[in-house]
C-alpha cells in the first residue's frame, strides 16, 4: 500500500466521519451553544445598561421635579412679601429646615452627574442636564435678590426649566430604545418635546 493509498483511506475515513449524522448533530448543537452563551451575554448586558439608564432617569425625574417645587414655593412665598434671612438662605419663620431642604435637594441633583454621563452617550442630554442646574440656579439667585420680585420675573424661568426637563428624558427615552421606531420619529417632530435630533439614535 503506498502513501497515496494511506492517505486516500484516511480522507475517505475523515468524510464519513464528517458526514455521520451524530457528528453533524453534535457540531449544530455546539455551535448553538456558543451562539446562545454570545447572545445572552450580550443581552444581558444590553437589559443591564437599560436597568441602570431607567434607574437614573427616574432619579432624575424626581430630585429634578422636587427641586423645582421648593424654588417655585420659596418664589411665590419671596413675591408675596415673604421675610428672607439672607444669613441662613432661607425664610426667616424657619430658617434652618428651608436651608437644609434646598441644600439637600440641590445637593441630590448634583450627585446625578456621574450616572448621567454613564447612563447615556448623547451629549444633548449631558448639554441639557447642565442648563437645567444653571435655570435652577438662577431661580435661587432671584429667591435672594434683595429687589421686590414679581411672578413676571421669575415664571420665564422656570417655564425654560420645565421645557429643558422635558427635553432630556425626551432624549433619555429616544436613546433607551422604550419606544417604537415610528412613536421615536413621532416625539422627534412633536414641536412639544423640541428634540430634533441629527446623531442618528431616532
Amino acid at each position: 500500500m503506498t502513501v497515496l493509498d494511506d492517505y486516500s483511506s484516511v480522507q475517505s475515513t475523515l468524510d464519513l466521519v464528517l458526514r455521520h449524522p451524530l457528528f453533524v448533530a453534535a457540531l449544530q448543537l455546539l455551535v448553538a451553544v456558543v451562539l446562545a452563551y454570545f447572545g445572552t451575554e450580550r443581552w444581558q448586558r444590553w437589559r443591564q445598561r437599560r436597568d441602570f439608564q431607567y434607574q437614573t432617569m427616574s432619579k432624575l425625574s424626581a430630585t429634578s421635579m422636587e427641586l423645582f417645587v421648593l424654588l417655585a414655593d420659596m418664589l411665590s412665598a419671596r413675591s408675596n412679601g415673604g421675610l428672607v434671612d439672607w444669613n441662613n438662605l432661607a425664610w426667616s419663620s424657619e430658617p434652618s429646615e428651608k436651608q437644609r431642604q434646598y441644600i439637600s435637594r440641590r445637593t441630590a441633583f448634583h450627585a446625578l452627574e456621574a450616572e448621567v454621563m454613564a447612563s447615556f452617550t448623547a451629549t444633548e442630554i449631558m448639554s441639557e442636564y447642565y442648563a437645567l442646574d444653571e435655570k435652577a440656579q438662577t431661580l435661587f439667585d432671584l429667591v435672594q435678590s434683595g429687589a421686590g420680585l414679581i411672578a413676571a420675573q421669575y415664571e420665564p424661568t422656570q417655564n425654560d426649566f420645565l421645557k429643558l426637563r422635558k427635553q432630556v428624558f425626551g432624549r433619555m427615552v429616544v436613546e433607551m430604545k422604550l419606544l417604537t421606531w415610528r412613536e421615536r420619529r413621532a416625539l422627534r417632530k412633536d414641536p412639544a418635546w423640541a428634540i430634533e435630533d441629527h446623531s442618528g439614535l431616532i
